[in-house]
């Protein structure tokens, strides 16, 4: 079912701010100054995120039954090509689909129209401490995305691996200068803006990171 613009930045404002949810996060040891990254979700996820964590789509594809479970409802045929599309995004660009995207703050809702596909499908915010995950699994990648709009003399660095300091960077920036060469695309969450794909080792970044 379709969500309105004012319904839903109701209901991430409800769970974000007014239940108190900043500061009550799924670990024990987070710091005050510890890096939280947003990631856009589906509310009937939450549960299954909460047991199993987010799960990169190449973790999902790797695994029948974790396939059968996320885009089974597009029956055999829709699920396989789902699949297939994954496989071959892998080829192309490993990152995108080994990585869980996240945003660096907020939308800037007032530049999404009620057809961003946020409001489409009804999606909320949970968020990511980046920080302890960093520290817990060192090898993790940060990979920034459309760090200059495009077309740009810079384009060629768009993407590349980021440091902590920078993602605290970025993330300390608001929502409407990172959104100010936002285009709205079919299907696409944040053309032109940046953003970053967490990558761990194993395509999961467990509950014990997530903030509900």
């Amino acid at each position: 079912m379709k969500m309105s613009r004012r319904r839903l930045q109701e209901v991430i404002r409800r769970v974000i701010v007014e239940s108190g949810v900043l500061g009550q996060v799924g670990f024990d040891g987070g710091g005050e100054d510890d890096i939280l990254l947003y990631h856009a979700v589906h509310p009937d996820s939450i549960e299954s995120i909460m047991s199993m964590g987010l799960l990169s789509a190449k973790r999902i594809i790797d695994d029948p039954e974790l396939l059968y479970q996320a885009r089974g409802d597009l029956g055999e045929e829709g699920m396989n090509d789902w699949a297939e599309m994954v496989r071959e995004k892998f080829e192309e660009w490993p990152e995108a689909v080994t990585g869980t995207s996240a945003f660096f703050t907020l939308p800037d809702f007032d530049r999404m129209s009620d057809d961003h596909v946020i409001y489409e499908r009804g999606l909320t915010m949970i968020r990511i401490n980046v920080s302890q995950l960093l520290r817990d699994q060192p090898e993790t990648r940060l990979v920034g995305v459309e760090l200059y709009p495009y077309p740009s003399q810079k384009h060629k660095i768009r993407v590349r691996d980021l440091s902590l300091d920078e993602v605290r960077m970025y993330a300390s920036q608001e929502p409407s200068e990172l959104w100010q060469h936002y285009e709205e695309k079919d299907n696409y969450y944040a053309a032109n803006v940046p953003h970053l794909f967490i990558v761990t080792e194993d395509g999961v970044i467990p509950p014990e990171y997530l903030v509900f």
